[in-house]
């Protein structure tokens, strides 16, 4: 049975876990996890994303940079954020720090 997580929420920080490994192709980052042999692509975004899951950032913090980068609704950003993250999650991918 899969186990069961909280939802993530803007004040928890996340970071890259120890069961994956990623490359960048073009500028685009391809992502695998090593306990499932599984490989992922990331578009430009979710590119920007997953480099800066490097530091560990607060979530909230990383929505709002993101809004003011690419010029978007704050609120879409962080839904879009939100959803990219929980797939991350569910394949290890990332780890919660706080």
């Amino acid at each position: 049975m899969p186990a069961v997580h909280e939802p993530i929420r803007l004040q928890d920080r996340y970071a890259w876990s120890d069961e994956q490994i990623g490359s960048e192709v073009d500028g685009n980052v391809v992502l695998m996890n090593l306990a499932k042999g599984h490989y992922y692509g990331l578009d430009t975004i979710g590119s920007d994303i997953w480099r800066r899951l490097q530091h560990g950032p607060e979530v909230g913090v990383m929505v709002r940079e993101l809004a003011e980068t690419y010029h978007h609704d704050a609120a879409e950003v962080e839904r879009d954020v939100l959803a990219l993250m929980e797939k991350m999650r569910e394949q290890n991918l990332i780890r919660r720090l706080s």
